[in-house]
């Protein structure tokens, strides 16, 4: 059986067979054929439910329509059919995995946020879409094993600290998932968490972007709230960018159980773009990775090649920074764990901002940079610790917009340790030879002769 291509618009037309642009379905028919592929024109499809019984592995993919991918060209126009998002409130599995939703387009660059309306799929979730788990979710994806997002916006509630209490945002739930790919997705706007799951195997979440989050007591925020059992966890060449409370990735469960084991976290860059970005900042009360509450196990953490750069000290920013806000913490109540952290560079040329700090567990860590701030050095072999070390990056002037890849390659970043494959590759797929944090210093173009993956042109 040869796999089929069907086309969807908002509204359908002609017969509403999906076999060409001019007889389209009326949007996503319930339940979808395995093997074959959807196209998707502009326009407002409202939430959706896949719920299509699965059948081994085999995939059903849902495709932006684009001028250069659209299934057939009859009845085609690009102009109102392939300029465009295609919109929804809500996209949520029910029907066990092995999908690829790709919106095909997006923009993303290394000096900026990526640009808003330029993704193929957009999960517009500002007004409040409940989950599985009773929580505003955009991406709702429990169990959805198999299963491939890329080049998808997914935007919060935007709710500040003080209304986030009831119905906070999580705005992709994948609970119970195997061999779950996040991709090329930008996130940006949520009240609460970006990503939460009670337990999965093999995440992968890469050249993504995570932009502003508001926490509160009931809902402390964080770009990854981890409960239950994790393992095969792999975080890299991703951006967090003005991320507030308890930590970028934390693994907790109240009345504790979780376990959180061999997680990859590599290539990343973490930063608070200033208060242009969001005024009163909450920062990070228990660092970038923390292992919290009694019965929580972390090991096997590997923590490499990361860039933080910003991350504000206790009391900055005149709100409720805690001492480990910018390192690994394992909570004293926790049962501890392992981690080994290398490679690894802290930057800020502001005395408020927070070096690196490793507390609790048994962390091994060894060549990182503690470059501009002044709350503490590093004591380890091959350690950098220069309170006065120059602006490294090609553009950051210490707030707004960062460029993490390096201007230079001097003694504060050059001593890099090596590392075996997968590690030793940076975002841009440039060799590592010597450059600690997320990049590889690659002489004064400083860019890479070809787009890095994580730059995508938008097509139209």
């Amino acid at each position: 059986m040869t796999a089929a291509c069907h086309v969807v618009t908002a509204a359908g037309g002609g017969s509403k067979t999906g076999a060409d642009w001019n007889n389209a379905y009326a949007g996503l028919p319930a339940t979808l054929v395995r093997g074959d592929t959807y196209y998707l024109a502009d326009g407002s499809y409202g939430s959706y439910s896949l719920n299509t019984a699965t059948s081994g592995t085999t995939q059903i993919t849902i495709k932006k329509a684009i001028a250069s991918d659209n299934c057939t060209s009859t009845g085609w126009n690009v102009a109102t059919m392939g300029s465009a998002q295609a919109t929804f409130t809500q996209i949520a599995n029910s029907g066990g995995g092995y999908y690829t939703v790709n919106g095909q387009v997006g923009t993303f660059n290394n000096n900026g946020l990526p640009t808003e309306g330029s993704f193929g799929i957009y999960i517009n979730g500002t007004s409040c879409q409940l989950g599985s788990m009773s929580r505003c979710v955009g991406l709702d994806m429990p169990s959805a094993s198999g299963t491939t997002l890329s080049y998808i916006e997914v935007q919060g509630t935007g709710a500040t600290s003080s209304a986030n209490t009831n119905t906070p945002d999580d705005l992709l739930y994948y609970g119970g998932s195997t061999n779950l790919t996040i991709d090329h997705v930008f996130m940006h706007d949520s009240s609460c968490d970006f990503t939460f799951g009670y337990g999965s195997t093999n995440l992968l979440v890469q050249y993504s972007y995570f932009y502003k989050n508001w926490g509160a007591g009931s809902c402390h925020g964080q770009v990854s709230w981890n409960g239950s059992a994790h393992t095969g966890t792999v975080w890299r060449y991703n951006t967090m960018r003005t991320i507030e409370g308890s930590a970028i990735w934390t693994a907790a469960t109240a009345g504790g159980g979780t376990t959180y084991n061999g997680v990859e976290i590599y290539g990343n860059v973490i930063y608070w773009g200033g208060t242009a970005d969001k005024a009163g900042y909450q920062c990070l009360g228990d660092g970038v990775f923390t292992c919290l509450n009694s019965g929580v196990s972390c090991n096997g953490l590997q923590f490499y090649n990361n860039t933080m750069v910003n991350l504000q000290a206790s009391g900055s920013a005149g709100n409720n920074c805690g001492a480990g806000s910018a390192g690994i913490y394992y909570d004293p109540a926790s049962s501890g764990g392992t981690a080994i952290a290398t490679n690894n560079v802290w930057y800020s040329s502001s005395t408020s901002a927070a070096g690196p700090s490793f507390s609790g567990g048994t962390i091994t860590h060894t060549y990182n940079s503690s470059l501009g701030t002044t709350d503490g050095g590093l004591s380890e072999t091959g350690a950098v610790n220069d309170t006065a070390a120059a602006n490294p990056f090609v553009s950051w002037s210490g707030s707004g917009n960062l460029n993490a890849q390096l201007a230079v390659n001097n003694s504060d970043v050059n001593n890099w340790s090596p590392l075996s494959a997968p590690f030793a590759t940076d975002p841009n797929g440039v060799a590592r030879t010597s450059s600690r944090g997320a990049y590889q210093f690659v002489s004064a173009q400083m860019q890479p002769a070809t787009p890095p993956p994580n730059v995508v042109t938008t097509i139209h």
